[in-house]
């Protein structure tokens, strides 16, 4: 699986690597059987990772009483050299005489097995976004030149997975301790691989960043004479299907910047029984791929290291690396850092957020309770709060309900209603008829007389497929 670390220095100072997905896996019971799998990082209240949870611990008290709400307002760009930045309302700029601007017309749309293959030119994109398309990446130092024959990886340590798992780990994939490795700057110019096919799937959900990542992989393997990226339209569906379109540099351009899945798309994500791993096997050697970069989650990269592991048994050359992406940080671990998109959706969200702050104080009569998107839940253990965490963290909402704390506390929804109630009366008290509570999407699971609820009536037999 990819790695990106020290992410705190500036982006020419991050460090590159890879991380043997088996190293990072662990035994969770799936629908009665024991299986490796990687398991979702929640959000930790006591433990190595468990400074954000402390933070908050800190102020929460406080922000019951105190109006200390933020907003931290649009993603901000180094504007300098766009027009747009400074553009009038449209509707005022017609009024004063200016026409709108002619529709551009795209590619007409292409069905590519169930999936409908629509890409957007550069030129229908807004000024915005066009400008956008120009700016350079900030990338690490030892990737600036965008060549492969100015980076070498290098092995660093072995690895292993956790000591009473690894016995039974052993029975599903064949190499457990394999190294970490490092991407680092050549000194000299190396060797450069020729005619590489390069096959990229999006399997996770959908989240900012996920074209950008396309758009350097396609700008670094330029400098490979007769090389290529293709890009599976309609996710693990198109993988299957051969569903495949060459990825350059004009196509991709277009997408820079922009959020979702929009080029390529996503079906199901599911990569798991032996005929799905097999029609995957097969597809990357008819198409005479020499890499398979699968996209998303921690279901996603777990499914990695069974492709991979298929492959191997069947003698494949294909090489399989998988992809941390998606909005819920929920793979968060001492080799990864932060995963593509988590970043950006925090900060739109808390955007939301703040401002619905401000409107409940200028009103003063409303109390607003925002439910958050994260992380689901699999294997019988509740949903992560890590977004819902980051947003409190920016926003200083009155009160946040935080999935893992309810679930360590085993707190009732009585407890949970007189918690709030309390807060509620606290506030009145002061005069303050209004607040804002952040509600993580998972706390119905997290609350015990919920969670036997929806366990019975997951029993429920029903009269359709869902």
């Amino acid at each position: 699986i990819a790695s990106v670390k020290n992410l705190l220095a500036p982006a020419s100072e991050w460090q590159c690597g890879g991380v043997p997905i088996t190293s990072l896996c662990v035994i969770e019971r799936r629908k009665g059987k024991d299986k490796p799998v990687i398991r979702k990082a929640l959000v930790e209240l006591d433990g190595p990772l468990s400074q954000p949870y402390a933070a908050y611990s800190k102020i929460r008290d406080a922000l019951r009483m105190v109006d200390a709400y933020n907003v931290p307002g649009p993603t901000q760009y180094d504007m300098v050299g766009c027009k747009s930045s400074t553009d009038i309302p449209i509707t005022l700029e017609l009024e004063l005489g200016r026409s709108l601007k002619a529709l551009v017309d795209n590619v007409s749309p292409k069905t590519m097995g169930s999936f409908l293959y629509a890409p957007q030119a550069l030129a229908s994109r807004s000024e915005l976004q066009q400008w956008r398309s120009t700016r350079a990446h900030r990338v690490p130092q030892m990737l600036m030149e965008k060549s492969i024959a100015a980076v070498e990886v290098q092995e660093i340590s072995a690895t292993m997975c956790a000591e009473h798992d690894m016995s039974y780990i052993r029975k599903f994939f064949s190499t457990v301790e394999a190294p970490l490795v490092e991407v680092k700057a050549r000194d000299d110019k190396g060797e450069v691989p020729t005619g590489q096919t390069i096959g990229v799937v999006f399997s996770g959900r959908q989240a900012p960043g996920c074209h950008d990542l396309l758009s350097g992989l396609v700008d670094v393997l330029r400098t490979s004479p007769s090389s290529k990226v293709l890009g599976f339209v309609g996710g693990t569906h198109g993988l299957f299907g051969r569903q495949a379109v060459e990825l350059t540099p004009e196509l991709c351009k277009a997408y820079i910047g922009t959020g979702g899945l929009e080029l390529l798309g996503r079906t199901v994500d599911r990569l798991k029984s032996e005929e799905e791993l097999e029609s995957a096997r097969k597809a990357c050697e008819e198409l005479g791929l020499t890499g398979l970069v699968l996209v998303g989650g921690a279901r996603t990269n777990t499914d990695t290291a069974y492709v991979a592991e298929h492959f191997k048994k069947k003698g494949s050359k294909v090489s399989v690396v998988g992809v941390p992406c998606g909005i819920e940080g929920n793979m968060v671990n001492e080799f990864v850092e932060a995963s593509i998109g988590f970043d950006s959706a925090s900060k739109a969200v808390a955007q939301l957020v703040g401002n619905t702050e401000i409107d409940g104080s200028s009103a003063r009569k409303y109390y607003y309770f925002l439910r958050l998107m994260d992380g689901a839940s699999t294997g019988g253990r509740a949903s992560s709060s890590h977004l819902a965490l980051e947003v409190a963290l920016q926003t200083k909402p009155n009160m946040l309900l935080l999935t893992e704390e309810v679930d360590e506390k085993r707190m009732s929804l009585r407890e949970l209603v007189n918690d709030v109630a309390d807060m509620v009366e606290q506030r009145a008290t002061d005069g303050k008829n209004f607040g804002t509570i952040l509600v993580a999407e998972g706390l119905l699971t997290a609350i015990p007389e919920f969670r036997t609820l929806l366990a019975e009536i997951e029993t429920v037999p029903v009269p359709f497929k869902v």
